[in-house]
């Protein structure tokens, strides 16, 4: 009975995670995975399932796979073998953050797919991008420098990425992670940077 007690109290402890987010699974490790503590405005945006994603002092996630945000289309030969990205867009709070399919090598004759496909990320405040600051969308995988077709790394990918709304800066602080295969680079092994930037904001009417 004591077990029993331990183990409901322990539920109930536990914040309540989304009903309606995909469960973790095997392939969770190879699918996007948004933590979001709106109340206290922050996010983290990963790749992979590692034990750090599943940090329950956020009290909503939500598991985003990649290939659901691509579609087959029909290629040059009629065949469905060209894909096309699909849109999501998941909130957390202020922010919204836009979810589409990428994947490397999307050739018009049928190359697309060659590499497993992601998720490109853009977090919008209302009609503002808020990341990534250049513009455009962030690739959420680990990047390659050998790659002719893909962006320069690491401008353009990340596999992480901690935003935390500091009230008396009245700053949004980010922090980004990149991650390159470790192929790269001649065979030097896999290669890890962080990026840190500020965005001025005011969440003052966003307060309980």
């Amino acid at each position: 009975m004591l077990t029993l007690a331990l183990a409901l109290m322990a539920l109930q402890a536990a914040p309540a995670y989304d009903a309606h987010v995909t469960p973790q699974g095997a392939d969770e490790a190879e699918s996007l995975v948004i933590l979001c503590d709106p109340r206290a405005f922050r996010f983290s945006v990963r790749v992979g399932a590692d034990p750090a994603s599943l940090d329950r002092t956020y009290p909503e996630r939500t598991v985003v796979k990649a290939d659901t945000l691509m579609q087959a289309l029909p290629g040059w030969t009629n065949q469905m073998d060209v894909q096309g990205p699909l849109v999501r867009y998941v909130r957390c709070g202020p922010y919204t953050m836009k979810l589409q399919g990428d994947a490397y090598n999307t050739h018009v004759q049928g190359e697309a797919g060659a590499y497993s496909a992601f998720v490109a990320v853009t977090v919008l405040r209302g009609p503002r991008i808020i990341y990534p600051a250049e513009g455009g969308a962030t690739r959420f995988t680990a990047c390659s420098r050998t790659l002719r077709r893909a962006n320069p790394c690491p401008t353009g990918y990340a596999v992480r990425l901690d935003g935390r709304y500091d009230d008396k800066r009245k700053a949004l602080d980010l922090v980004e992670t990149v991650t390159s295969y470790e192929d790269d680079e001649g065979g030097e092994g896999r290669q890890t940077s962080t990026r840190r930037l500020t965005v001025p904001e005011d969440l003052e009417l966003w307060k309980d």
